[in-house]
């Protein structure tokens, strides 16, 4: 395929920074001008976003003592082998799991796995598609609705971050993202004496991501502004991502913290809790 530009003598104007800068400022007012005017033609969209998941689903709950109570209860319901591992002393937040069996399932045969909660208050969309999944399995008058494929096995695992889930916040107990967490024990000390690119494009983003005090109308309209300067601070779209997304092992009270060991969620191993 031929280019239509090839050789012509086009003029082209340099791309600055500023000129980048103009762009972002522009497409953040339009985009924040658009998600503004949708709440002004429809008012009851924000109502709407805002529905608690149990009246959309009863599989779904508003809390993490009203998931875990749904979950173990279909688990049982279902004929589940049911597991509870308590992540705290007050005996208050636990991981549970449901294990099920198909017929002439092994230890070595295919096993699934469904998580739920890694991430805290994610978790209760994850605790409704495993209540509904074991309510599909619950005996019914004409019998199982579904089964499990013979040879498998099926474990549910709920709300890995059970504190996280009962405080709406995607951070465990002591500030630890989970997902940052799997890591070999060596791996933790290398990631802490760390200090590469990653690790100061994050701290060049310090005062965004880690305000240290509760934003007033002020901070709200500054917000965009300040992210496109963290982009230019953190050296570009990509070093910004990076940053953010990499974790760091330095800080156990900012964002995004990947802990200096493996966290309880991750270590327990869950016992048999005696049926009522």
């Amino acid at each position: 395929m031929m280019d239509p530009w090839a050789g012509r003598n086009v003029p082209m104007d340099p791309f600055t920074a500023r000129d980048g800068l103009k762009v972002c400022v522009v497409s953040l007012i339009v985009a924040t001008l658009s998600y503004d005017l949708r709440y002004y033609y429809e008012p009851d969209l924000k109502v709407k976003l805002m529905q608690p998941l149990a009246d959309i689903n009863p599989n779904f709950s508003n809390t993490y003592d009203e998931a875990r109570a749904k979950f173990q209860t279909r688990a049982q319901a279902a004929g589940a082998e049911l597991f509870t591992e308590f992540v705290d002393d007050d005996k208050m937040y636990s991981i549970d799991v449901a294990v099920l069996k198909g017929a002439d399932a092994t230890d070595d045969g295919p096993l699934l796995l469904h998580f739920s909660g890694t991430h805290g208050g994610s978790g209760y969309s994850g605790s409704g598609i495993q209540c509904a999944f074991l309510e599909g399995l619950m005996p019914a008058e004409g019998g199982p609705t579904t089964d499990v494929p013979a040879g498998v096995t099926v474990a549910l695992v709920h709300m890995v971050n059970p504190v996280g889930a009962a405080g709406h916040r995607r951070f465990n107990e002591h500030n630890v993202d989970l997902n940052r967490n799997v890591l070999p024990a060596e791996k933790f000390a290398e990631l802490k004496d760390r200090a590469g690119d990653a690790h100061d494009a994050y701290m060049a983003i310090d005062d965004l991501l880690n305000p240290g005090k509760a934003w007033d109308y002020l901070d709200e309209l500054l917000f965009w502004p300040r992210v496109v300067l963290a982009v230019f601070r953190a050296g570009g779209v990509t070093a910004l991502k990076r940053a953010i997304v990499s974790a760091q092992y330095h800080s156990p009270d900012k964002m995004y913290y990947g802990g200096q060991g493996l966290e309880p969620s991750h270590a327990v191993g869950p016992s048999p809790r005696p049926r009522p």
